[in-house]
């Protein structure tokens, strides 16, 4: 790397032949970019919700920084921000399943500061509680192992070993940017993205349908439903397990 510039070329370098090598995830994402979007100023929402709504927003700009950055070959960076993502989105489950514990969250109390815990502990006592947790939980604790820390297993897709001619003598490489080894791992990690960025999604949905401004939202809804059937297709033909963040 010679520079920032050169970084800056390389980066958008690798935008560009995301675009063209990934089609198909492409449009999917562009897809749930949609699903995401359509409500966004088609809801009335009270002041009292506005904190949960705030939350929405800030999950779709963690699909989008998520995204950009998997596809400009920054795959740590992007696990850390679906990390973020499921923290928002596991807050607002809480807000929606427990409106009173609002006071909690504005005082930053331990049950939010905690939240994949909280929901964990919670779903000990009562698994129905938050049904669509536990496939958020494996991912976040995935993205955390890989993308959020900057410890050894955070080096794992940037740390380089190089001998040399001379035994003695070893060179370690730090990459600036970080990849999957072929397309279709490629693919894989992309749909894993897409995979958690709409479960997040469907945490959302019910409280969204309760303050649309609206009620022509039959297109939204079926895209909503076929989006999960082009998921399902996606992740089998790439052998992604539902449940689990690693590759097969």
């Amino acid at each position: 790397m010679k520079g920032f510039f050169d970084y800056l070329a390389v980066e958008e370098q690798n935008l560009l032949t995301s675009l063209v090598r990934f089609p198909k995830e492409i449009d999917m994402f562009a897809q749930l970019d949609w699903i995401y979007q359509f409500p966004m100023k088609k809801m009335t929402v009270p002041e009292e919700k506005t904190t949960i709504a705030s939350l929405y927003l800030l999950t779709h700009y963690n699909l989008y920084f998520s995204y950009s950055c998997m596809l400009r070959s920054h795959l740590s960076d992007s696990l850390s921000a679906m990390r973020t993502g499921i923290d928002a989105t596991f807050t607002a489950y809480r807000l929606i399943k427990k409106p009173d514990s609002i006071d909690q969250y504005l005082q930053r109390k331990h049950q939010y500061l905690r939240i994949k815990a909280t929901i964990k502990d919670e779903l000990k006592k009562d698994p129905s509680l938050y049904p669509l947790a536990p496939f958020l939980i494996n991912l976040h604790e995935a993205c955390s192992q890989y993308g959020s820390h900057a410890d050894i297993d955070s080096f794992f897709h940037r740390f380089e070993i190089v001998f040399t001619e001379i035994p003695s003598k070893i060179k370690h490489n730090v990459h600036y940017f970080q990849f999957p080894d072929n397309p279709r791992s490629y693919r894989f990690y992309l749909t894993i993205l897409l995979k958690g960025f709409y479960t997040m999604f469907l945490i959302y949905e019910d409280f969204i349908k309760e303050y649309l401004t609206i009620t022509e939202i039959q297109k939204w809804e079926e895209t909503i439903r076929s989006f999960q059937d082009r998921l399902q297709l996606n992740m089998q033909v790439l052998q992604v397990n539902p449940d689990l963040p690693g590759n097969t």
